[in-house]
């Protein structure tokens, strides 16, 4: 790719081989990290043949999206949970990673706590 030799398990680059078709998989960090373009060789028994493949790649974004636009809770009440659904571009979210924090005055967070997910909402008690 991109006047390279790609090797199949090694820099983010992975071939899988299946009955009707082969499928280059790119891990790139970021967009501007992945190849432009790839050529792609085939030999068979008596016969070969290459393709020019382009390559596109999107950042991927998660949105964020409260279920209440405020909350207000009450000291020495038990339950105060904060709830959001989270939605992202391309493949599933991790929700073992997915956690809620706290955000101080100065910006900077505290209190990190993994989220409970529930259907398509995540939830955390207070």
């Amino acid at each position: 790719c991109d006047g390279e030799t790609i090797v199949n398990g090694e820099n983010g680059f992975k071939i899988t081989n299946k009955k009707g078709f082969s499928k280059l998989i790119v891990k790139a960090a970021d967009a501007d990290s992945a190849p432009k373009s790839c050529t792609c060789h085939a030999t068979g028994v008596g016969s070969q043949d290459s393709a020019e493949i382009t390559v596109t790649a999107e950042e991927n974004t998660i949105t964020i999206t409260p279920k209440k636009a405020k909350l207000t809770c009450t000291a020495g009440k038990k339950k105060c949970s904060i709830q959001f659904k989270a939605e992202k571009v391309s493949g599933a979210i991790n929700k073992k990673l997915m956690k809620i924090c706290k955000l101080k005055d100065d910006g900077s967070v505290t209190g990190c706590k993994k989220a409970k997910k529930k259907k398509d909402v995540y939830e955390r008690e207070r």
